[in-house]
């Protein structure tokens, strides 16, 4: 009786893996899902708060190695925070908008890197808000993308206004022109004393 259970097992088995076999989805799906290999995954999948940045802020030469949003350099802090995503080159491809803060003896206003590439081939194309004699941003305080333009608002500070007291709110808009990003638009509210 033993032997026949263990036949009929191996029997049952056997045709459970031809089963199995056959009826596998990768064999009888007629949808093919390709695997994205690692150089085409999008810069959204890029680990932000742990990469290495270059920046020269505080004349800094050395390259920020940043560990959960972290970094220091000598005297230097470097801070990185939440990234946005769009097309900004308009290749159909998603650029990385990614705000950063400088610090050491005061600090800086926070400003933006703009990345562009893949996950494997990252490349800065953009170290923003850039200056402007009307009135530039010193601190970015909302960053937006739309129709392929990245808009920034924040405080600016007027010829001789003393760095505790920014009196003006601007907003600035660049649109990429295939080798720099350029400002389209450059809007400065001065803020009433108080």
């Amino acid at each position: 009786m033993r032997k026949w259970v263990c036949y009929v097992l191996i029997v049952l088995g056997g045709l459970l893996q031809i089963c199995l076999l056959g009826c596998s989805p990768s064999q009888s799906s007629p949808v093919q899902t390709k695997a994205t290999p690692l150089s085409q995954k999008s810069l959204t999948s890029v680990d932000w708060a742990n990469f290495t940045y270059f920046s020269s802020c505080y004349q800094n030469t050395q390259p920020f190695h940043a560990k959960n949003g972290q970094a220091v350099n000598g005297h230097v802090h470097f801070y990185v925070y939440t990234p946005k995503y769009g097309d900004l080159t308009r290749d159909g491809e998603l650029e990385a908008v990614v705000p950063y803060q400088c610090t050491a003896a005061d600090a800086t206003g926070v400003r933006v890197f703009v990345y562009t590439g893949d996950a494997a081939h990252v490349r800065l194309i953009g170290d923003l808000p850039l200056p402007d004699a009307r009135g530039a941003i010193d601190n970015v305080t909302r960053i937006t993308i739309s129709n392929e333009a990245l808009h920034l608002e924040g405080d600016g500070y007027s010829p001789g206004t003393p760095r505790c007291c920014p009196d003006l709110f601007v907003k600035t808009s660049y649109q990429w022109n295939g080798k720099a990003f350029v400002v389209t638009q450059n809007t400065v509210i001065k803020r009433p004393s108080v």
